[in-house]
């Protein structure tokens, strides 16, 4: 054999060798970027189950709702990270498909941390949760495939606890949206600064001058009005609160808050909500001791 002849031989090799190594093959399963095949956007139900606990999450107009709980609109953030990672438009990584692997991930039929079944109309799938030593990761495996993935998701985001479902934030008060505050006493106003061309809360009818600190730590409390659970609303009687909080809103609205201290809970009904919130204590008590004179500059 001439070193020409050789010479080509050895080039054609290692061009099929480079086509061999770097063609990508159908049967690869790392290079998935979706667990299954059904579609986000269909989506109109999921349950959550833990250790024989069950949470339902149904969706309506596209915001999720916490079916075991009087249908109260649920953390819209946390089913949104949820999907997003099961439904991800990312290559996933694949960490085993043995059985082996499922025992050692925790994400075998009889071992796992969690279960998440969603519906598409008349379709389910059910996806197993493992648990990892990484933060913001978690493993997963459709149910029906014994293939093993790393996903990105805190395990904080999953869990049947009712109480981290809850859309904390419902209660709150967008500033720029209340023109006046009514306490059982005083009353505080929203007025337009015109040096500083800003708004700004004044204390109606104080002779002294006002510590804008404190009515601005007043105001912010109830715009971060926040609870620790939900009862129904047809279970609790109200009839004389202990005392209540008006706000007028800029359209011409009003919301009333009722609060009421009953037997050891603290309930506050909301005017325009058909439910009734538990808040804390201390929370309770800020608002049943503000006063005029604690707004002022001592």
């Amino acid at each position: 054999m001439n070193l020409e002849k050789f010479l080509k031989m050895t080039l054609a090799f290692q061009l099929l060798l480079l086509i061999v190594l770097t063609y990508p093959t159908k049967s690869s399963k790392s290079d998935i970027s979706s667990l299954t095949e059904l579609k986000k956007q269909n989506i109109s139900k999921i349950i959550l189950n833990e250790n024989d606990k069950t949470l339902e999450l149904t969706k309506q107009s596209d915001i999720w709702f916490l079916k075991d709980k009087f249908n109260f609109p649920a953390n819209q953030d946390k089913v949104a990270r949820i999907l997003d990672s099961i439904f991800t438009n990312q290559k996933l990584q694949k960490v085993g498909q043995s059985n082996n692997a499922l025992v050692k991930y925790k994400l075998a039929d009889n071992n796992y941390q969690e279960k998440i079944t969603v519906y598409d109309n008349a379709k389910e799938e059910s996806f197993l949760f493992g648990d990892t030593p990484e933060f913001k990761k978690i493993y997963i495996r459709n149910q029906k495939s014994n293939d093993s993935y790393v996903i990105n998701l805190s395990k904080f985001d999953l869990g049947v606890d009712i109480n981290s479902w809850y859309q904390k934030n419902f209660l709150g008060f967008k500033k720029e949206l209340i023109k006046k505050i009514s306490f059982d006493s005083f009353s505080i106003s929203k007025e337009k600064d015109k040096e500083k061309n800003i708004d700004k809360f004044i204390v109606n009818n104080l002779e002294e001058k006002q510590d804008d600190e404190k009515v601005d730590f007043l105001i912010n409390k109830l715009i971060s009005l926040s609870f620790q659970d939900i009862l129904s609303s047809d279970k609790i009687n109200l009839p004389s609160p202990d005392f209540k909080i008006e706000v007028l809103k800029e359209d011409g609205s009003n919301v009333t808050l009722s609060f009421k201290k009953i037997n050891d809970k603290f309930i506050l009904k909301v005017s325009n909500m058909p439910f009734d919130f538990e808040v804390s204590k201390n929370m309770f008590n800020d608002f049943k001791e503000a006063k005029k004179s604690d707004l002022v500059v001592k």
